[in-house]
């Protein structure tokens, strides 16, 4: 928790508008419905929050970083809709609600695969029949700062260059990786976006979305 606390101390990591690829698909898939409930993994300072306002969605937001969750509090205190921000790690959360959609941006890929999979199982728990898991920000094998990185167990990767200085330690992973470690969904689809850094040298940036349901 002293890590994500000095991140966000440190001004890093801090989004301010909501992310948009969450965007685009909630207001394709949800602008005509009523009366859901979202839970986000790793809510940050709450950009998120914006949009869950806008769509009248009941939200509950989860970080490990008690500073992040005292800016995303006060956000969502100043929201038509004031959604509940909570101070805890995902595994350790405890609730009887089950949710429509459980976001997840960037959170699942900081953890080693073990940790991983007992997120995704207990996201499946936790969600309403036909509900949705999206998962966003999965780092891909061809990103560059994979090849400076070295492996500590099953993808996880710990390294001194690019994200992984910031970041410490975090998974990498390819498709057949991802239907591995979420296969007790069903994956509507796994989207790769790759980008292309030429600050003095080009820079690939790797990274997966993926839509689960159950």
């Amino acid at each position: 928790m002293e890590h994500w606390n000095k991140i966000y101390a440190d001004g890093d990591q801090i989004n301010r508008w909501p992310f948009q690829h969450l965007v685009q698909y909630l207001y394709t898939n949800y602008s005509n419905l009523k009366d859901i409930n979202l839970l986000e993994i790793g809510c940050g300072v709450g950009n998120n929050f914006l949009v869950y306002d806008d769509m009248n969605f009941k939200y509950t937001g989860l970080d490990l970083s008690e500073l992040a969750c005292e800016s995303a509090s006060c956000l969502a205190s100043k929201l038509a809709n004031k959604g509940e921000v909570i101070h805890t790690n995902f595994l350790d959360f405890q609730t009887n609600n089950k949710y429509d959609i459980i976001v997840d941006r960037g959170s699942l890929g900081m953890n080693n695969w073990v940790d991983a999979l007992e997120i995704v199982q207990k996201a499946k728990r936790s969600l309403r029949e036909n509900g949705k898991y999206l998962v966003f920000d999965l780092n891909g094998k061809s990103s560059t700062d994979f090849l400076y990185a070295k492996e500590i167990s099953k993808n996880y990767y710990i390294g001194n260059q690019g994200s992984l200085l910031r970041n410490k330690k975090m998974m990498f992973l390819n498709e057949e990786n991802i239907q591995e470690l979420l296969n007790a969904f069903n994956c509507l689809s796994i989207n790769k976006h790759t980008t292309i850094e030429n600050i003095k040298k080009p820079v690939i940036n790797e990274y997966y979305d993926v839509f689960c349901s159950i």
